[in-house]
């Protein structure tokens, strides 16, 4: 298998640290074979034994964003028998965010009545960039609410929000700022008519990313998280509270 191949998989694979994504020597990736990388987790410049089946590649990403490496394992007879391959030519990006604050469905604004199609301030920007909510009351009746501001990289953007009564919506955008919101129906107003405004806990990184793929280290601690290249952010699986700091790194 060339080493193009092998940048392919490290490309395709959305791996984490702590996991290694296994594929054939015909370079057909087997899903159903993420496997605990155990030992084999690189640390430093020190590439522990992994065990795999024979002919099998084991694909690793080092969570070191300073000096990441990408680190293929290959043993032709199973066991522990290994050889650490570098592909050259990768590059890394790395930030990190100091804890955010947890979701909020009133965060951005308390509270609408629907009859207001532009909604008086206050409005309060999210405390870092992330995606917006709108909460609607049962008895909404004013059509989809706009948001208007800038996303991470400073860009002017918009995000329409759908309408459902009695649901929180959220949004897939990144916010970093929000300078106004309206709706698209006058509505009679009154009790259950309002909507609330807020944050939810896709957070954006001020990369753009070129793959869905990223390695995410949470207080210290590898886990998944869903990466959105359309819009340069990630899901984690441990929720934002306000104590948490997200350490990501993606491959440039």
């Amino acid at each position: 298998m060339s080493i193009r191949t092998y940048e392919k998989h490290i490309k395709q694979a959305n791996c984490s640290a702590g996991l290694v994504l296994l594929a054939s020597l015909f370079g057909v990736v087997d899903d159903g074979a993420v496997i605990l990388a155990g030992t084999g987790v690189p640390s430093g410049d020190t590439y522990g034994g992994q065990t795999l089946a024979t002919d099998q590649i084991a694909v690793a990403i080092r969570a070191d964003a300073t000096s990441a490496d990408a680190c293929l394992y290959l043993t032709v007879d199973g066991g522990t028998s290994w050889t650490a391959l570098k592909p050259g030519g990768l590059n890394w990006y790395d930030g990190t965010i100091t804890n955010p604050a947890a979701d909020d469905a009133t965060g951005v604004h308390a509270s609408n009545d629907d009859d207001t199609q532009a909604w008086p301030g206050p409005i309060t920007s999210p405390t870092s960039p992330r995606n917006v909510t709108v909460t609607f009351g049962a008895a909404w009746a004013g059509g989809d609410v706009t948001f208007t501001g800038t996303d991470q990289f400073d860009v002017v953007i918009t995000e329409v929000i759908a309408d459902v009564a009695g649901t929180l919506v959220a949004g897939v955008k990144i916010f970093k700022s929000i300078t106004g919101i309206a709706h698209e129906l006058a509505g009679a107003g009154g009790a259950g008519h309002g909507a609330t405004a807020g944050w939810g806990h896709k957070l954006g990184v001020d990369y753009e990313l070129a793959a869905q793929l990223g390695i995410l280290t949470v207080d210290g601690v590898t886990e998944h998280a869903t990466w959105d290249s359309t819009y340069h952010a990630f899901n984690p699986t441990s929720l934002p509270d306000g104590t948490h700091d997200y350490t990501w790194a993606v491959a440039t």
